[in-house]
């Protein structure tokens, strides 16, 4: 809905644009003095033909212009709502992989804490090895066979 809303302001704005310079402008030949408004019964001034017609060809320009001013505003919008659905697909893998990352993070605190409980199993069972093999030859003496 912004975009509907940002398009019709967009195009209103030439002739809110238009409309404001000519208010505003300064006819030539015409003091500000006979811009205040008329007083003393005198009536509203109307609008002379020859300050009239620059303002309405300026106005049929702006008319014949404006199917290209909404093509660029459409395209504007185009590239807005792709922008805006590349940013969504970025965002969405962005969430992927670091649900990943924290799963791989994960695995490793367990393989980690594997790989010291097998190390201690190992050093206690070269530790245990070791032990049986004393004994077994503190109570097995060998002796070198005669020769």
């Amino acid at each position: 809905m912004p975009s509907l809303i940002t398009l019709a302001l967009l195009a209103c704005a030439p002739i809110v644009v238009g409309y404001l310079a000519w208010r505003y402008r300064r006819p030539r030949g015409v003091t500000t003095h006979d811009r205040h408004p008329a007083t003393h019964n005198q009536g509203e001034r109307t609008m002379t033909s020859e300050m009239a017609r620059p303002a309405a060809e300026q106005v049929i320009r702006w008319m014949e212009d404006s199917p290209k001013v909404f093509e660029g505003v459409r395209r504007l919008l185009d590239a807005c709502d792709q922008a805006t659905e590349a940013a969504r697909v970025a965002q969405a893998d962005r969430e992927r992989l670091l649900q990943q990352c924290e799963a791989l993070r994960e695995q490793v605190r367990q393989l980690q804490t594997e790989l010291a409980r097998l190390q201690k199993e190992r050093a206690e069972a070269a530790h245990w090895f070791a032990t049986m093999m004393r004994e077994a030859a503190a109570r097995f003496p060998t002796t070198p066979p005669p020769a």
